[in-house]
């Protein structure tokens, strides 16, 4: 018996335990079935009751069967569910270089300025590090003319924007203190009648006084890098004589708190590094959750896995065995996710995966509606304008992850028009089989992510989708469950801005 695939309903099923559900792609909603329907859903098609009855008959009476089938076929006349569309294109809706040009004339949100690629520490998993091919250390650094030009071109064509934010990034930027101050006082000049945000990513163990008198006064919000409690951390996060950093980050820290209080509720933000071996992460959860300074943290936290492009480093742990704790990292991130979405105490997560966390929160609040013919990509952005990445040398980039695959121009001849726009057509052609995928909704395609689209391809591509759809279907058994258990307490994401 053969079936037409692209004939059958656009649909993904999933069972958790004894209940069997239906993720329904055009309609974006999810039905809970009983096991007929379940088994027989991925073969309906119009005309072939008589080939179900007589595939099935074994298994179920076929009186039962008939009104699967009748249940199959009212949903979908009733309430349009289990429809076999597919949409036309996944698309960001730009594909000539005028369709750029016009794009990037005034609307430029935010600039991430490379001040410098020198750093006062040696952590073991940077690209620094020599475990990344084609990277050494650099003490390439961005020269006053430079970084000015690039904050000119910034405002230049940002009139569309209402609220601009302007981001310091290294290597350590605080190595470059004196143009962060010079670089703040002319965008305060240059911008006076709009919103403007300053950001620093810093490794924390530069803050002094004047550093921080300095943060303060200009509402600079700073993102910390730290990995966890003192042995966890100290494990790589070193300075260049191997010593580790974590008093040092944790002192400055403290400082910051006592110096103001307020700032540092508001302003400090922190960012931690997931490295192999990876059993260890109750220990990682309860310094971020219970550690007296890190709880007055109400900024965002977050946490990314090391990278694993160009380098070696989680291969020399054992691949598989790394994988094999990174899942069980993973399921802990899931349940505690939940149990702080029942107990209405999300405000208590720190570290754990926002992906999924996302997910439950785009089910929470997702449109019941139709898949229309060109579906937008989730998670990928218009190259250059949420956040232009302007190297120590001047060079453009979609964004700071984006910096070895994609150059977009640079600060002498501006944005390359139709570079850009050969990113977006063939970003649509490394995406075309996803207009078939049901995780078209939920599956975020972000262009680092990606990387370099010749090479995603292949098993790397396979990789990547293997993964986000585990991903997904975690999060909808979890959905599901907390349905079961308790459906009001997914109303906690009503009023919750996800950043």
């Amino acid at each position: 018996m053969i079936y037409n695939v692209l004939n059958q309903p656009f649909i993904k099923k999933f069972k958790d335990g004894e209940y069997f559900y239906i993720y329904d792609v055009n309609t974006n909603q999810i039905v809970e079935v009983d096991k007929s329907v379940y088994d027989i859903i991925d073969e309906y098609e119009d005309d072939n009751a008589d080939c179900l009855e007589s595939k099935y008959k074994k298994d179920y009476h076929i009186s039962d069967l008939r009104r699967s089938i009748e249940k199959i076929r009212n949903a979908r006349i009733d309430h349009g569910l289990f429809s076999n569309y597919r949409p036309k294109r996944v698309t960001l809706g730009i594909r000539t270089a005028d369709e750029v040009k016009k794009l990037h004339e005034n609307g430029i949100i935010q600039i991430i300025l490379q001040l410098t690629k020198r750093c006062n520490l040696k952590c073991k998993y940077c690209y620094t590090s020599g475990k990344y091919s084609n990277f050494g250390a650099s003490h390439s650094t961005m020269d006053k003319d430079t970084c000015l030009k690039a904050v000119d071109f910034f405002c230049e064509r940002s009139s569309d924007t209402e609220n601009l934010f302007i981001s310091f990034y290294g290597g350590e930027p605080l190595l470059r203190f004196d143009l962060i101050k010079e670089t703040v006082e002319f965008v305060k000049k240059k911008i006076a009648k709009k919103k403007y945000n300053f950001n620093l990513t810093t490794n924390g163990t530069l803050l002094n006084n004047e550093i921080i008198e300095f943060l303060i006064e200009n509402d600079i919000r700073i993102t910390v890098s730290i990995d966890g409690p003192e042995k966890i951390n100290n494990r790589y996060r070193v300075f260049r004589n191997g010593k580790g950093t974590f008093n040092r980050i944790m002192k400055n820290l403290k400082f910051l708190r006592t110096y103001n209080k307020d700032f540092f509720s508001r302003k400090v933000a922190i960012r931690s590094v997931l490295s192999p071996p990876f059993y260890n992460i109750n220990d990682i959860l309860d310094f971020f959750s219970f550690d007296n300074t890190m709880i007055e943290i109400k900024g965002s936290m977050r946490s990314s896995l090391v990278s694993t492009r160009w380098t070696s480093f989680i291969e020399d742990f054992g691949l598989e065995e790394s994988i094999k704790q990174f899942s069980n990292v993973e399921e802990r991130f899931v349940e505690r996710i939940k149990l702080s979405i029942l107990h209405n105490s999300i405000h208590n997560l720190t570290i754990e995966n926002r992906r999924v966390y996302l997910i439950l929160s785009n089910l929470a609040r997702r449109p019941i509606d139709r898949l229309y013919e060109y579906v937008h990509p989730l998670g990928a952005c218009h190259i250059g304008l949420r956040r232009l990445f302007v190297s120590t040398t001047g060079d453009f980039y979609i964004c700071e992850r984006g910096e070895r695959d994609y150059k977009i121009g640079c600060i002498d001849n501006g944005f390359d028009y139709e570079r850009i726009a050969y990113y977006y057509r063939k970003f649509e052609e490394v995406l075309e089989d996803c207009r078939d995928c049901w995780a078209i909704h939920h599956c975020e395609r972000c262009w680092a992510a990606i990387g370099n689209l010749e090479e995603f391809s292949g098993k790397k591509k396979e990789q990547f989708c293997s993964y986000s759809k585990k991903t997904i279907e975690k999060a909808f058994k979890v959905y599901t469950q907390l349905l079961r258990e308790n459906p009001d307490s997914l109303k906690v994401f009503k009023d919750v801005l996800i950043a």
